[in-house]
């Protein structure tokens, strides 16, 4: 059963069908079913194709985190969501790549404010 809604949202997204709600959707199907991976590649194309979408790019910075623990790739993708996620609504992304870079008591929290 799985397989069959994972096969539906990879037909949708080809034909340029998803909203990126459903890509948010799609993406925690994936993270539940272990594919993590496949969840990260999914995301990085969903922003490519709904790059104003605060919760993809945060879905996208949250992924990274969990897989890579990178704070240099968090900050890169990051800086890459300022470039479209209206100033406005990316507070949200902001404060979780703080969070993360407290956590991981990073130096590089100083280059967040450059």
């Amino acid at each position: 059963r799985i397989h069959k809604v994972l096969s539906l949202f990879e037909s949708a997204a080809t034909g340029d069908f998803l909203s990126d709600d459903l890509y948010l959707k799609w993406i925690k199907v994936l993270v539940n079913v272990g594919l993590v991976e496949t969840a990260l590649q999914t995301v990085q194309r969903a922003v490519s194709q709904h790059a104003l979408s605060m919760l993809l790019w945060r879905q996208y910075l949250l992924l990274s985190m969990r897989t890579q623990c990178d704070v240099t790739e968090a900050i890169l993708i990051f800086k890459e969501s300022q470039k479209h996620v209206p100033e406005k609504e990316s507070l949200e992304i902001w404060r979780l790549l703080l969070d993360f870079c407290v956590t991981c008591q990073s130096e590089k929290t100083e280059e967040l404010f450059e």
